[in-house]
């Protein structure tokens, strides 16, 4: 399976804030970390993250690949990503390694 740029952005940002499994972040967290890096951060991008998300271009477009990486069973999920939630509210982390608990 492929991934987009976009994608491979979103996981390895979730790896950075998250760490090693079973640590989660917040969506809001992976969002700020990704428009930061490319100097896209600002107020607006703040209060819309602080929001629903889809209030600005360059957050909602971020917040729709973390929850199709969930949806997809590429990342785990907690909170409402359905509906969804506003970023703030959901979180995000990696899969669990299979050998993971094995390796103390």
């Amino acid at each position: 399976m492929s991934l987009t740029a976009d994608e491979n952005e979103v996981i390895r940002t979730v790896a950075e804030c998250a760490g090693q499994h079973p640590q989660r972040c917040k969506c809001s967290q992976v969002i700020q970390c990704i428009l930061e890096r490319r100097g896209k951060w600002s107020r607006a991008t703040d209060i819309a993250v602080a929001n629903a998300g889809y209030e600005h271009p360059h957050v909602g477009p971020i917040y729709e690949t973390i929850r199709d990486l969930v949806a997809r069973r590429l990342l785990v999920g907690a909170g409402d990503l359905k509906s969804p939630a506003g970023p703030r509210y959901t979180e995000c982390g990696l899969l669990p390694d299979p050998g993971w608990e094995s390796r103390g």
